[in-house]
């Protein structure tokens, strides 16, 4: 990968990466004594909500996503290697895969779920869900969504359909790793793909699952198979999985999540939250260059933290949730 290619986007993105919030300004929302100070606040945002809208937490996702996709629109069409932002929109894309196959599965219309993102043609997309033939999208893909609808009309259970699309979407992030050939890229999806697997074991183990059905829920893309998962007590598996992973850039952020992995005392959201962490301390060590791919990746995951960041805050706010929730569950901040 010639990383000179990436000098004209990186010098964009140090000028976009201004306007992302900082830690102080999220404090000042965190401490937003009514609803007035947050809307003034957030007028001054790429994220402007009325004191009335506050309240309309679906108004409040609308304006979020709309500068994600903003966001996600520009780097795609600048990027010199689009698939590089391919691996941060293959989960909305998946999304609306799911969406318009439920959709023709119950003859509804939900195109109010959809989420428009990215190089994505959305209308190539319905087409291809509604004729299962496309000449927009690559054969694999097109294979992908003609073999979850020949599931679900095998089974008639709109849950193959959900089964199905995660499993696509980890075999269409690994395929872009293998394009990109890079050792973080690399890395990244592995978090992913054993996270995946990971999670689904704890989730499905919460709720007395069978082992035959756990089986089909985990994805083959990751380096943790089933019987690896179980061949132990989970925070065993945790331990040693977290101990490959760890990033040169150790943060004692970190160290927290590293002492309930050890005791075993490690939720399902606080994983969760150790893999956002995992993958941007990844990327972190790319703020002191100008050159590659990476400083592309840590803008976007910039951005997916402060999307995440205010919908936690906003949703707070409107259900009066304590502030010390709020703060520990916070992601990292772009520090630039």
């Amino acid at each position: 990968m010639d990383h000179e290619q990436f000098s004209q986007l990186n010098t964009s993105i140090s000028v976009k990466e201004k306007d992302l919030i900082s830690q102080q300004e999220f404090m000042m929302l965190i401490n937003a004594r009514n609803k007035e100070e947050l809307s003034l606040f957030l007028q001054k945002t790429p994220y402007p909500v009325s004191v009335t809208d506050l309240d309309n937490l679906d108004t409040v996702e609308k304006v979020l996503m709309q500068e994600l996709g903003k966001t996600f629109k520009w780097v795609w069409a600048e990027c010199p290697i689009p698939e590089i932002v391919d691996l941060f929109i293959l989960p909305y894309l998946y999304h609306n895969v799911k969406v318009l196959l439920k959709a023709k599965a119950s003859q509804k219309n939900l195109d109010h779920l959809l989420i428009p993102f990215g190089g994505t043609s959305l209308p190539a997309l319905q087409h291809l869900v509604r004729t299962l033939k496309s000449d927009y999208f690559p054969d694999y893909f097109e294979e992908e969504i003609q073999s979850i609808w020949e599931e679900y009309m095998d089974y008639g259970d709109s849950r193959v359909i959900e089964i199905g699309a995660d499993l696509a979407y980890f075999k269409h992030l690994r395929r872009i790793a293998e394009q990109l050939d890079d050792p973080l890229f690399d890395k990244a999806v592995d978090i992913l793909t054993d996270s995946y697997n990971v999670l689904t074991l704890m989730r499905a183990k919460n709720v007395n699952k069978s082992d035959s059905f756990i089986k089909q829920l985990l994805t083959e893309q990751s380096h943790l198979s089933y019987q690896e998962l179980t061949a132990g007590p989970i925070y065993q598996i945790l331990r040693t999985w977290y101990s490959q992973l760890l990033p040169e850039n150790y943060s004692s952020v970190l160290v927290s999540y590293e002492k309930k992995i050890a005791n075993g005392e490690l939720n399902i959201r606080e994983l969760e939250e150790l893999v956002d962490l995992l993958i941007f301390y990844l990327f972190d060590d790319s703020k002191l260059t100008c050159q590659g791919p990476y400083p592309v990746a840590r803008f976007l995951l910039a951005k997916l933290f402060e999307i995440k960041n205010l919908r936690l805050i906003l949703s707070a706010k409107v259900n009066q949730l304590p502030i010390d929730l709020v703060k520990e569950r916070l992601r990292p901040f772009y520090d630039y």
